[in-house]
């Protein structure tokens, strides 16, 4: 779990990692205001994908074909085999949950619309909240774009 270091104005709050691109995990560490114990329970950790289907510049972009496949599935391919406990997309188009179930991935559809894709992400984890889980100690923020 993380644990704020002596003094720590953030005492309580999560970190969030945000990472980007093949293998990006491995080169992004936590920010110096968090540390974190490995020596008690297990750290579960969540992977939340944003994925809407609207976009200004090119609406569609995740679930337009590279290499035979959606752009957002090999997305979610990546985060599954990163070693998170819990990968799921929070979406709102049926398009884009459709194409993620028919993959086998799971799916959270927070309503509304949000300012940003960590506007939707916490949505998404409130809705799991709701359903009685408290989905993780670490929460991973992957952009699929």
């Amino acid at each position: 779990m993380a644990v704020p270091g002596p003094g720590d104005p953030y005492a309580g709050s999560r970190a969030v990692v945000t990472c980007r691109g093949e293998g990006a995990a491995s080169e992004r560490s936590l920010p110096s205001l968090f540390t974190v114990d490995f020596s008690g329970e297990a750290i579960r950790t969540i992977g939340v994908i944003p994925a809407r289907f609207h976009s200004t510049r090119f609406p569609g972009k995740l679930l337009e074909e590279l290499a035979g496949r959606p752009v957002l599935l090999h997305v979610l391919d990546r985060a599954q085999r990163a070693g998170l406990d819990r990968v799921v997309v929070a979406t709102d188009d049926p398009r884009i949950e459709e194409a993620v179930l028919v993959a086998g991935g799971e799916v959270v559809a927070p309503p509304g619309s949000f300012a940003s894709g960590t506007d939707r992400i916490a949505a998404a984890l409130e809705m799991i909240r709701g359903e009685g889980d408290d989905p993780a100690d670490v929460i991973v923020n992957i952009q699929g774009d």
